[in-house]
């Protein structure tokens, strides 16, 4: 049983190691320093593998009395920004005995070292400069970290079969964090803490606030900004922990901070312009033509802060798919190793900001930037035509190889390559987001006792059911009664919410016989008789305005409701799951937005369920504003447009879509409209959804 003492050295002895691809044997040329280093490292083991009686084991060997330089590499054609200030040592070396793994090799230095040291002879003089392969100062006794060497022939075989793998390991070093990470977490403290002052007016950015009110200053400042509280900071700590690891990791695989900083500029205006356009598409698009690709969140879904952006690097990160985190842990008698993929741990790290909010469409617009940005950066990864000639020297022997990293393979193979790679990531990555988002969109109603709490009055909705006589006396409202009365049980429990429910069935007009057929009909229904309430007047003339107006204040002075619902007799609801979404809207505007003055969840004159005072002030701007359809004048009164009810201004709240459906589109009371079939019918996008002043629920 391990000890105390044995578990403290187990623990003190945990190293982080990544696999770095420079190039992953066809990409861009790299920084010159990054591009010896792992040049040196792929070709370190000559010397070890020319004498085999040399070797202590399968994976160490021994060195002695090299008094010549291992390598010789001709700079001559590195890029014209490269340089080489510093020098080498030049002098012939005895090197002591090592371990031979990649990372003895690149990454003999602390835990957190300078970032110039990451590859000991990481600066040369000038073109023909030998230099000498750095000593390794890893203890010796430690047998658990190891890679395999290659000996003289396997090495000829894979310069002459263009297969050079740029694979080098290192210590996993985010501190001093990558310098763009630290650009990004200055700027973003500057705006956020600008923002929180005063000083500047931004916000989370979605594209409702851009399509209507044209917050462009918002879209760009917002992967800036976070709030000043414990859940914000968190998130900005953690996503900039992992804009870091992108950072580390990506630097190498592009060919230096340059590209790396050109893919992030390209990903971040793409990704802007995607999410308005999917914003706009499935919303404003699909909303009333294709309902089934519908999508209220699409248009609503706000962010701030540099997720889109890291989903985009995580598909850039499939130009290295196979590269891995190393754990490596143990003692010299306990040897243990714990591997993961890069992508793996990323994506992982992702996810976590969907533990307290659902952001898919910003992360699936990153997604689809980063597969786009990783074709064009590998496009122009390959467009960079160089070649490397190396020479390499053990045994007093010679040998010059061309390594022709970027001929290999055709350019419409290697993106065919790069797309498959980023596709599959994609794939991945976005079945991910269908769960995160699948739980965020499970159905959750509200209980039948909560909705009850919300008022001490004695009824909670009065519906107020508006019909006169129509052409060829059509059975529309039985319909619209019965899809209400379907979804109330026949005797509630006292008290409860469906004994606080009523209808109002309200004609002016003295003859008509539909009214008079369906009152007789639910005279003897169980239903009928607990909900229904009938009222008629004495009337002939078709005067809409004066008829709603009446029945408004009617429901006012006779019924002490909570709220006051105003539909027609041609508009009855989708269905139960739609009566339990209109129970949610109505809910959740009482808890959220307790000032709210209306919900609207219909089209036209329907659907609109009025506070009572809001009612009484409707009932006479009907008969005030005589040039005006009555609906408009509901409804601008909801939205707050009429000096008389400055009080609901941006106070309205909607549903995402219709729960209600227009069966009577051929047989219109009002001669000024004419109506299609197929036209406001359930699951349409509610004409208000899209409008920036209304709450949509």
């Amino acid at each position: 049983m391990p000890t105390f003492q044995s578990l403290l050295r187990m623990v003190g002895s945990m190293q982080f190691v990544q696999e770095v691809s420079s190039s992953d044997g066809r990409r861009s040329k790299p920084s010159s320093q990054a591009f010896l280093g792992n040049h040196l490292d792929s070709l370190s083991n000559i010397d070890g593998s020319a004498n085999n009686s040399n070797r202590k084991s399968s994976y160490n060997h021994v060195s002695e009395n090299l008094s010549t330089p291992i390598i010789t590499l001709d700079t001559t054609s590195h890029h014209q920004d490269a340089s080489f200030a510093t020098s080498a040592s030049n002098h012939g070396s005895s090197l002591t005995s090592y371990n031979e793994s990649s990372i003895s090799r690149v990454s003999s230095f602390p835990f957190f070292p300078l970032r110039s040291s990451a590859y000991p002879y990481s600066n040369y003089l000038g073109p023909d400069y030998q230099t000498e392969r750095p000593r390794s100062t890893v203890d010796q006794s430690s047998s658990r970290r190891y890679s395999k060497s290659n000996d003289e022939s396997e090495l000829g075989d894979e310069l002459e079969s263009g297969e050079l793998k740029q694979k080098s390991h290192k210590l996993l070093c985010l501190w001093p964090l990558p310098v763009i990470t630290r650009y990004i977490i200055t700027l973003s403290t500057i705006i956020s803490t600008l923002n929180a002052i005063g000083l500047l007016q931004l916000n989370s950015s979605a594209p409702i606030y851009l399509l209507y009110r044209y917050e462009y200053i918002s879209l760009i400042a917002s992967p800036f900004l976070f709030d000043f509280n414990l859940h914000s900071l968190f998130f900005f700590a953690w996503n900039m922990l992992l804009l870091g690891l992108f950072e580390e990791s990506l630097t190498h695989v592009l060919g230096g901070t340059l590209m790396f900083v050109r893919v992030l500029a390209g990903i971040a205006p793409l990704t802007f312009i995607l999410r308005n356009v999917f914003g706009y598409v499935f919303s404003k698009s699909t909303g009333f033509a294709l309902p089934i690709l519908f999508f209220s969140d699409s248009l609503h879904e706000s962010n701030s802060g540099f997720l889109p952006f890291l989903f985009s690097l995580l598909v850039v990160q499939s130009l290295s798919i196979n590269d891995k985190y190393i754990l490596l842990y143990g003692s010299d008698k306990v040897n243990c190793k714990y591997t993961v993929r890069k992508v793996v741990l990323q994506l992982s790290m992702c996810l976590v900001n969907f533990t307290t909010r659902n952001v898919f469409w910003w992360s699936f617009t990153g997604l689809i930037s980063g597969l786009i940005a990783t074709l064009f950066a590998q496009y122009a990864l390959t467009k960079q035509d160089y070649i490397y000639p190396a020479k390499l020297k053990y045994d007093a022997k010679v040998r010059s190889r061309n390594l022709d990293i970027n001929r290999r393979l055709p350019r419409w193979r290697v993106l065919l390559d790069t797309f498959i790679k980023g596709a599959s990531v994609f794939v991945v990555t976005f079945l991910a987001l269908l769960l995160c988002n699948s739980y965020y969109k499970r159905a959750e109603y509200v209980k039948p006792a909560d909705f009850a709490a919300i008022s001490e009055k004695p009824n909670l909705i009065t519906f107020v059911t508006m019909t006169a006589p129509r052409r060829g006396d059509p059975d529309y409202l039985s319909q619209t009664l019965h899809s209400y009365l379907a979804n109330w049980p026949p005797i509630p429990t006292e008290g409860s919410l469906y004994s606080r429910l009523k209808i109002m069935v309200y004609t002016n007009f003295a003859q008509h016989e539909q009214y008079d057929r369906v009152r007789q009909s639910y005279a003897r229904d169980v239903r009928g008789q607990q909900y229904l309430e009938w009222f008629k007047g004495n009337g002939s003339d078709l005067n809409q305005r004066l008829h709603v107006s009446q029945a408004l204040e009617l429901a006012v002075n006779q019924f002490d409701s909570a709220y006051v619902c105003l539909t027609e007799d041609d508009f009855p609801i989708c269905g139960r799951r739609e009566w339990q979404e209109l129970l949610n809207v109505v809910y959740k505007a009482n808890v959220e937005y307790p000032n709210h003055c209306g919900v609207f969840v219909g089209t036209g004159g329907s659907g609109l369920i009025m506070k009572p005072n809001i009612a009484q002030k409707a009932s006479k701007l009907l008969l005030q504003y005589t040039d005006v359809p009555p609906d408009i004048i509901l409804q601008k009164c909801l939205l707050g447009e009429l000096p008389e009810c400055q009080e609901c201004t941006n106070t309205l709240i909607s549903s995402k879509r219709l729960l209600m459906h227009h069966i009577g589109y051929n047989t219109s009371t009002s001669d000024e409209r004419s109506y299609n079939k197929n036209e406001f019918q359930c699951g349409w996008r509610h004409p208000f959804n899209g409008n920036p002043s209304v709450t949509v629920l």
